[in-house]
């Protein structure tokens, strides 16, 4: 393992004012980067190059928000998922209302052939065990349950054509890989990736880099940490802020790695220590990401 130094020196801070940033999402047609603001009910974009940052009003929570192949959004407010169009036309088009009342959406990501593979989590205190599950979203709306028994589904992504998923249940503390059957967008038994010591924090979101390696938050214990194609530890990212909540690469050569941070539950005296807590982070970690792929509905 080779740790990476503490880098704001080499990025940039995006000072914003999220309670809980999430589900960060690079448009390299407009060239922004966007975001949920789970607990603010907002999605919210920013420019990098600029500096500018901007706020579309939702409801809250909201767990995801990833862009359309037709333009918009389809986004996860509550148990529903909603298309939301570039006019702000909204329709609902899944409604898990008849599930566990205390759950929501969190985290979400679309394949290669646009379906949305979306996340739930139990938001009981404490959380329920096993009240969630992972959900395939067609563009046509059919929805079909292809993980039960799941806590806090949350980050998720492809390390190849699709036919690999890596997926994580936080309280359990790892990520699991699964085979894919692409054609039925059903997933294999699955296996152990990597696990971690729960006192590194949860982990959170993660994303795959161009080599193949696999980049997770770790809310509540101030890291982002790198993991080669083997669910080995390369490295290390230390951060000025205790809750880093996800991750996503972005900027014109993809090589800039934002990191969506979370002010949620801080007392006012960890608060005012960590004056970065709620903003968007963006260091130059020396690999290049890959670009996500859109909502085809």
């Amino acid at each position: 393992m080779s740790p990476l130094t503490p880098a704001l020196d080499n990025g940039s801070v995006f000072f914003a004012d999220d309670l809980l940033g999430e589900c960060p999402h690079w448009d390299e047609e407009r060239g922004v980067l966007s975001r949920v603001d789970v607990h603010g009910g907002l999605l919210r974009f920013c420019d990098p190059v600029t500096g500018v940052q901007s706020t579309q009003p939702l409801e809250a929570p909201v767990g995801f928000a990833i862009p359309r192949r037709s333009g918009g959004f389809v986004v996860g407010i509550g148990v529903t998922v909603v298309l939301l169009d570039p006019d702000g036309t909204r329709r609902t088009i899944v409604d898990l209302s008849q599930e566990r009342p205390e759950n929501r959406f969190n985290d979400a990501v679309c394949d290669a052939r646009g379906r949305l593979w979306a996340g739930t989590m139990s938001s009981h205190r404490p959380r329920i065990a096993g009240a969630a599950g992972l959900y395939r979203i067609d563009p046509d709306g059919a929805c079909e349950q292809v993980l039960s028994d799941l806590t806090l589904s949350n980050g998720m992504d492809w390390p190849d054509d699709g036919s690999t998923l890596l997926h994580i249940d936080s309280d359990a503390h790892r990520i699991d890989r699964y085979e894919v059957d692409i054609e039925h967008g059903r997933l294999s038994q699955g296996s152990v990736f990597a696990e971690f010591d729960p006192a590194a924090g949860l982990p959170d979101g993660l994303t795959i880099d161009a080599e193949g390696s696999v980049w997770v938050a770790f809310f509540g214990g101030g890291e982002v940490r790198r993991y080669d194609a083997d669910g080995a530890e390369t490295a290390r990212l230390q951060l000025p802020v205790t809750c880093p909540s996800s991750v996503a690469f972005g900027g014109a050569d993809l090589g800039d790695l934002f990191i969506t941070t979370s002010r949620h539950r801080l007392t006012s005296e960890e608060a005012s220590e960590q004056p970065l807590a709620g903003s968007l982070l963006r260091l130059r970690p020396g690999v290049r990401g890959k670009l996500g792929h859109r909502f085809a509905g």
